[in-house]
């Protein structure tokens, strides 16, 4: 019997939108250090200033599997609310993020409802989703398409789930809406299959077996699900063996523990980052694995939670994108471990006092996790600050030079500038079509299928024969200065060819790093930036002490940036 009238349960989950909102109250200026928010701020930027996606070459480009395209979902929600409220960008995206906290906290609800009965059980595990704190960074004024997508995926499955359990056929229709625009959003959709073997699993264990056997039908099921999920998850784990070496990347260096052998230190990274990512709820969720394996009677909705779980074990090394995918099961089993306790004498004020220490930590976890990251510093590290204004050096940069083509020895501050700014950075991928380095008739006829093993292809299908390396451009004219610029061989003649169109440019200097140029996770020593500074250089093969002059001077300095205006002198070549 429930302990809740309908009214008050609507009570509560109103309650628990409110709460979703509080979290995302702003308590910084804009958008935080976040690549991934400015990269999609600046495709939002794109297309409120096209009217149109001008990466769009393909059908397939709205999902990111063409060549120079990404998964347009986000970008284009946030620059619709754009032009539909009139507000900025910035603005747009902390919207954005107020409605995906309400979505996941209502379709939580709603997908929570079929696997647990009495609503006061069914509020308490949306409470620990909706408290999930990777899930509130990742939507804290931060427009990555990570949290949109686990929003997008619990609505498909709830849909999904409703009409198999309910009958409600139409409804099939809307979780095929639901699921295409989960490949809209993001990547990590490639996923899906695993929820779709999970499925598998559970039914055939749960369902299908005992239904069919007459001796000890529910040993038989148990059998059934571990062997199931054994032989998925080594089948799995072959196809997915490259997330198992980012596990050790990820977990065996830097992290809380360090000792022999690696492999138990990997487990215990791997479990203190994902009670960091999904709150202590796991703690209980991992104990509830066992209780559904322990109910009286099997059956597809006890066991279909800890079948999710155990078919992502391959992918469990992605945790900051796995750790959101898994939320909404952990709550659950955590939820269905707690009130299978008995609940006489003592145990009863036991299991409350662990549901209250549970509830204050999760309150707690996400608003701490938003103060780090608050405290971090943007850009700058340093601000000059006017009436009712902040300067940095990324609007000093907008107001002084409007619209320059630059370059930058950091690759996350290049992301940053070019969002805040519409500064034109010399980078590969969709900024080309947009900067108009890069069109249709570039592609035409050089398309070709991805080359790249499973499951990496699905991450990007087609490919181009020809792809512009302007990454590397930048990255040997940073290491090598003016005498790669003015040097021998083809591949410096298409760094040249590439330039001239940018001989003015602008250079950013990230000055924790001014000695080296950051391109992706790899680090090279730099000697434009020396060059540029002293405005000159020394070209190879020359005398002691003979020395070129560079046009170049510094427009502005901070703590963290240096800016310099540079004209490279190419044409005149």
């Amino acid at each position: 019997m429930s302990l809740f009238s309908r009214r008050v349960v609507y009570l509560f989950l109103a309650a628990l939108v409110l709460l979703t909102l509080v979290y995302r109250y702003p308590l910084v200026e804009h958008e935080r250090y976040q690549t991934d928010s400015y990269t999609m701020h600046y495709l939002a930027k794109s297309i409120v200033g096209s009217g149109y996606a001008v990466w769009t070459f393909n059908p397939l480009s709205y999902i990111g599997y063409y060549p120079y395209s990404y998964p347009s979902g986000v970008p284009f929600l946030i620059a619709e609310l754009a032009e539909m409220t009139g507000l900025d960008i910035a603005v747009a995206i902390l919207l954005a993020d107020f409605i995906f906290g309400i979505l996941l906290c209502v379709g939580a609800f709603c997908l929570i409802r079929q696997f647990i009965g009495k609503p006061e059980l069914v509020l308490l595990a949306t409470f620990f989703v909706v408290t999930g704190p990777r899930f509130v960074d990742t939507t804290y004024w931060d427009a990555s398409a990570r949290g949109p997508l686990i929003v997008m995926m619990t609505l498909t499955l709830f849909a999904a789930l409703r009409a198999g359990q309910a009958g409600q056929k139409n409804l099939l229709l809307l979780a095929s809406v639901f699921g295409f625009a989960c490949f809209t959003v993001h990547h990590l959709a490639v996923v899906l299959p695993l929820v779709g073997l999970a499925y598998l699993i559970a039914f055939v264990s749960g369902q299908y077996v005992p239904s069919r056997t007459r001796i000890n039908s529910r040993r038989v099921a148990v059998v059934v699900y571990i062997l199931s999920a054994i032989s998925i998850t080594l089948v799995s784990y072959g196809y997915f063996e490259y997330s198992g070496q980012q596990a050790v990347l990820n977990l065996s260096s830097g992290s809380l523990f360090h000792f022999n052998p690696p492999a138990l230190s990997i487990i215990l990274n791997m479990g203190v980052s994902y009670t960091n990512q999904i709150g202590f709820v796991i703690i209980p969720g991992m104990l509830g694995i066992v209780t559904s394996l322990r109910t009286l009677r099997l059956s597809f909705g006890s066991l279909f939670p800890a079948c999710i779980i155990i078919s992502f074990v391959p992918l469990l090394g992605d945790n900051l994108y796995i750790s959101m995918v898994l939320l909404p099961f952990f709550s659950i089993l955590g939820v269905v471990w707690i009130s299978r306790r008995r609940l006489d004498g003592w145990k009863r004020a036991g299991v409350l006092a662990l549901v209250t220490i549970l509830v204050i930590a999760s309150l707690l976890l996400p608003a701490w996790s938003t103060v780090r990251w608050n405290q971090k510093q943007q850009l700058t590290g340093d601000t000059v600050e006017v009436p009712n204004e902040v300067f940095n050096d990324a609007n000093y940069m907008a107001t002084s030079y409007g619209n320059p083509s630059a370059m930058c020895n950091a690759y996350v501050i290049q992301s940053q500038l070019s969002a805040l700014t519409g500064t034109r950075f010399l980078v590969s991928g969709i900024p080309l079509v947009i900067d108009g380095d890069i069109d249709a008739s570039d592609i035409s006829g050089n398309v070709t299928l991805s080359k790249a093993p499973f499951p990496r292809n699905f991450f990007d299908l087609f490919g181009s024969s020809n792809d512009m390396t302007v990454d590397l451009y930048v990255l040997y004219s940073m290491g090598s200065g003016m005498n790669f610029l003015n040097g021998p061989g083809n591949l410096n003649e298409n760094v040249r060819e590439f330039l001239s169109p940018h001989d003015n440019m602008v250079v950013v200097l990230d000055n924790h790093w001014a000695g080296s140029y950051v391109w992706g996770y790899g680090k090279y020593s730099a000697k434009l930036p020396v060059e540029l500074v002293d405005a000159a250089w020394h070209p190879d093969n020359a005398a002691p002490g003979v020395m070129n002059d560079l046009s170049s001077y510094v427009v502005y300095e901070s703590q963290r940036t240096t800016v310099l205006c540079v004209k490279l002198g190419l044409n005149a070549a």
